[in-house]
């Protein structure tokens, strides 16, 4: 489906990508506690406009199952497909943060020289 793809990739975009760069710029400088100040930040940025979407989705769904797609039965799945934007765009955020820290534990490091050249 064409419009979840679309509205997805607006919902996270490039967020993956930032939470991981900032993390270890962080994790380099031996600030953790932004850490955690850096993944209430990108929840609550993802999450807001996860909302955003699910409303407009849920209720643009009539509009774009009719225009769009030139099919009313279309209208539900839109709509129920609409409410799952926040929670998936919450875990893109705690994802990398989580993938990071897993990292930390089984030992696997990258050396510094990659962290400070990106």
């Amino acid at each position: 489906m064409p419009v979840y793809t679309l509205a997805w990739s607006i919902a996270c975009a490039g967020f993956n990508t930032t939470v991981s760069k900032l993390t270890a710029q962080e994790r380099v400088k031996g600030e953790f506690g932004n850490m955690t100040q850096m993944l209430k930040q990108s929840v609550i940025i993802t999450t807001g406009l996860g909302v955003v979407l699910t409303f407009a989705l849920y209720f643009g769904a009539e509009f774009m199952a009719v225009h769009f797609f030139g099919d009313i039965r279309t209208l539900m799945p839109l709509q129920i497909l609409s409410l799952a934007f926040p929670f998936m765009a919450a875990g893109a955020a705690i994802r990398k943060l989580v993938c990071t820290k897993r990292r930390e534990k089984s030992g696997f490091t990258i050396p510094r020289f990659f962290y400070l050249s990106s």
